[in-house]
């Protein structure tokens, strides 16, 4: 293999480690174009969430995530990955260019992130009762220090009681909105799909129809309430002010939060009902000193391993 190969081939094993990353609904919603030593990173509007995500807010915090997982992915590679955030205002689906360039060592500070990138997966199943480790949280807000972005805490008993009434009403404010029922079932598939929330095969028809029929609103309160209630750590990460660089900077600070974690044995699940509902979220923002929320989520260690979600294929050019 000639150079040029090599280099080709390290930088697909880049990228595909970088789709390992998380998104919202499992979407994936990013697209590459790589010019030589040069990747380009667009938002993929095909994969948008108009309903849930009318401002694109949540797409921009996925592709930061997969931004994050690039620049680590690279670092693994013993290559130095420059990023160039926001780059062009005349291209509004271009979030980031990152240059990248052979340095033949890596940074010993980011190793423990990115062995975690194939282990790192999001648990929407129980978490273990064990309390979490008092050393976890200064380890966390460690590994995000330097992003821009706030990391709280929501385990005192008066936070975690609001934030679970108000996760259990996003619930039912959400699931009373049949277009956005109609956008989840569209993303309800089975795994040979590559993407989306997993269905079992033979009901992904029948679960599909019932989430698009049918308000479940009110149980799936009840549940979420109980999970916000039990949760082992409850966190919340937000910004200043609601900006596109924001949400890109809220991605790559969630990416490496979800990995150090992962590196100290934590899964995360996510409760963003209230985020995604504005006048939840404005009271959301209250127990954050006006802080604009961007995401809530829980950590613990899984009661049971369940399979990670599905990937698509590298979609560069």
């Amino acid at each position: 293999m000639d150079d040029s190969q090599h280099w080709n081939a390290s930088v697909t094993q880049i990228l595909e480690r970088a789709c390992l990353a998380p998104s919202s609904h499992n979407t994936q919603p990013w697209r590459f174009r790589v010019f030589e030593s040069v990747i380009e990173l667009l938002a993929d509007d095909s994969r948008a969430l108009p309903v849930n995500d009318p401002h694109n807010r949540e797409l921009t915090i996925s592709c930061g995530c997969v931004l994050e997982t690039l620049v680590l992915a690279a670092n693994e590679a013993g290559m130095t990955a420059q990023v160039q955030p926001l780059p062009d205002p005349d291209r509004a689906q271009l979030l980031a260019t990152v240059t990248l360039s052979r340095s033949g060592r890596h940074l010993r500070s980011l190793s423990p992130l990115s062995r975690c990138i194939g282990r790192r997966h999001t648990h929407r199943g129980r978490f273990n009762e064990a309390a979490v480790d008092p050393r976890l949280f200064p380890r966390l807000h460690q590994a995000i220090q330097g992003t821009g972005v706030s990391l709280t805490s929501l385990n005192t008993p008066g936070r975690r009681a609001l934030v679970a009434a108000l996760v259990a009403e996003g619930d039912r404010q959400l699931w009373a909105n049949v277009d956005w029922r109609r956008e989840l079932a569209a993303w309800m598939r089975p795994a040979t799909e590559g993407d989306g929330l997993v269905v079992p095969s033979p009901w992904g028809r029948g679960i599909g129809w019932a989430v698009r029929t049918f308000n479940l609103g009110r149980l799936l309160a009840l549940s979420s309430r109980q999970q916000a209630q039990s949760a082992p750590l409850l966190l919340a990460l937000s910004t200043d002010a609601d900006t596109p660089r924001l949400w890109l900077d809220t991605g790559r600070a969630l990416q490496r939060l979800l990995l150090a974690a992962n590196h100290h044995g934590y899964q995360a699940s996510f409760l963003n009902q209230a985020v995604q509902v504005p006048e939840l979220r404005d009271e959301l923002s209250g127990l954050l000193e006006g802080s604009r929320p961007q995401i809530v989520l829980s950590l613990g260690v899984p009661a049971s391993e369940l399979a990670p979600s599905p990937r698509r294929p590298l979609s560069v050019g």
